[in-house]
């Protein structure tokens, strides 16, 4: 379980990946990806299977999330391996 505590502190980050995001209209992912962003998070959408999520380009990997950072770096935390409800997403501070 996911303590409230340790959720908000996580988005109260810049930056945040959101791992396995996709662009179906039906997935979970791709309202996770919305809401943040309609919450005025930044967030970077990172599938292998992806080209874009919601109109913005999608990476193929966590690596590759640096050519749109200003300070390209490794990622800096990636605290949830699965989010109650999901299929695996996991948003990423980068």
């Amino acid at each position: 379980m996911i303590e409230p505590a340790d959720a908000g502190e996580f988005l109260s980050l810049n930056r945040l990946a959101l791992v396995r995001a996709s662009d179906d209209a039906k997935s979970f992912s791709k309202t996770v990806y919305r809401e943040m962003r309609e919450h005025g998070h930044d967030v970077v959408a990172v599938n292998p299977n992806a080209t874009t999520v919601d109109g913005d380009p999608c990476y193929p990997d966590l690596a590759a999330t640096t050519a749109c950072t200003s300070s390209p770096g490794p990622v800096r935390s990636c605290s949830w391996n699965r989010w109650p409800g999901s299929r695996n997403i996991a948003p990423c501070a980068i």
